[in-house]
């Protein structure tokens, strides 16, 4: 196992026999082993689509491309591999920790490059994406020799975010995204309620498999802190100061009707919403996760 600072090769044992399991059928380039929506044998030509980085260039349309200057890709299968995007949210307030000691952009990084992993093993196409007030970067899905480590490095080192605004991210994701597949988006969910299942109702469009996965720091739960403190808004910059121990019991009452509003909400939506704090190691809240997909 290559070594990257995103992914501990201790995870491997862990992880090695999980398998990503889809909610719908798959729509891939290459021949994999879930079900296309597509039915047609071997071999039998069934769509074009946009020639993108990695796609094998013999698949490569020459009548096409001679006749429009334009390149495009064939696509001729029956069973097909999974596409996947892992979408990790670089907003300010993923820059939190608590103890100092890691924050939840770096552990939201480690969950994708987990997945990531999960996937290649699979023989599954994934790719991966940063957003704040909009979608930063954006990787087609590719299966490949050299993708993994393309992967980590990226989720290595993510750009810097902005505020954030789920509407406009996935507004421009969807304008990208060609076809069915499956889109898991990491964040902690602690911007305005609205905007965030705004922006799902958008991502869900369309028959694609939308998982949410929720990363938050064990205080932003019950703001166990000791003595006064000074609470600054990662993303506004306003100030407040005061007890945490006076404060707790409100804010975990409030924190409490959060969650459980957004969790209906994206279950209303259809997306599979799961939650994770960051004292909880990487490679067991992927399996977890995984586990969780398989059972429903």
């Amino acid at each position: 196992m290559m070594e990257s600072g995103v992914f501990d090769p201790r995870w491997t044992a862990r992880l090695a026999p999980l398998s990503f399991h889809p909610r719908g059928p798959a729509e891939g380039p290459r021949v994999g082993r879930h079900e296309s929506h597509r039915r047609g044998r071997a071999g039998d030509f069934l769509d074009r689509r946009a020639y993108a980085p990695g796609d094998d260039r013999r698949r490569i349309d020459w009548t096409v491309f001679a006749r429009t200057d334009r390149w495009t890709v064939r696509e001729e299968r029956e069973d097909t591999n999974l596409r996947a995007s892992l979408l990790l949210d670089v907003s300010p307030s993923m820059t939190f920790s608590a103890d100092g000691r890691g924050t939840k952009l770096r552990y939201g990084a480690g969950l994708l490059a987990a997945l990531a992993f999960v996937l290649h093993h699979g023989r599954e196409a994934a790719g991966v994406g940063f957003f704040d007030r909009a979608l930063l970067s954006f990787q087609t899905p590719q299966t490949g020799n050299d993708v993994l480590s393309r992967l980590f490095a990226q989720l290595q080192h993510p750009p810097t975010g902005a505020p954030g605004c789920f509407q406009d991210s996935f507004r421009e994701f969807r304008s990208r995204w060609r076809g069915r597949g499956a889109v898991v988006v990491v964040s902690d969910f602690l911007g305005p309620l609205d905007d965030i299942l705004s922006g799902f109702r958008l991502l869900c469009a369309g028959g694609l498999d939308v998982s949410a996965l929720q990363v938050l720091d064990p205080v932003e739960l019950d703001l166990a802190f000791q003595g006064n403190r000074r609470f600054q808004d990662l993303e506004t910059g306003d100030l407040i100061r005061g007890d945490p121990a006076v404060m707790a019991e409100s804010y975990a009452r409030i924190m409490a009707a959060r969650q459980s509003a957004l969790s209906r909400g994206m279950a209303a939506l259809g997306v599979d919403y799961q939650r994770f704090i960051t004292k909880q190691p990487v490679d067991e809240a992927v399996a977890t996760f995984l586990h969780r997909r398989a059972a429903r």
